[in-house]
C-alpha cells in the first residue's frame, strides 16, 4: 500500500476515474487494517466450501503478479 502510494503520489493510476488523485489518509488506513484479514479469512473459508461442494473443482490462489503471470504462460502457452 504505502509502496503504491509513493509511486503514485500526485497522479491518477490507470485502474481509478479520471481525476482521482492517489492518497493516504488514516480513514483508509483503518479501513485496511479493519478489513484485510477478515476478508482473507473469508475467502479462505469459501474456497473451502467450494471444494468441498465440488471436489474436482481447482482452486488456484495466485499471489503475485509474477505467479500471475506465470500461472497465465502455462494456461496459454
Amino acid at each position: 500500500m504505502i509502496k503504491r502510494w509513493l509511486s503514485n503520489l500526485g497522479k491518477t493510476r490507470p485502474d481509478m476515474a479520471k481525476g482521482c488523485n492517489e492518497k493516504l489518509d488514516w480513514q483508509f488506513i483503518k479501513f485496511i487494517i479493519s478489513t484485510y484479514f477478515p476478508r482473507k479469512k473469508e475467502m479462505k473459508a469459501r474456497f473451502a466450501d467450494l471444494q468441498k461442494s465440488d471436489p474436482e473443482k481447482v482452486i488456484v490462489i495466485l499471489k503475485s503478479k509474477h505467479e500471475i503471470e506465470g500461472y497465465l504462460l502455462n494456461v496459454m502457452g
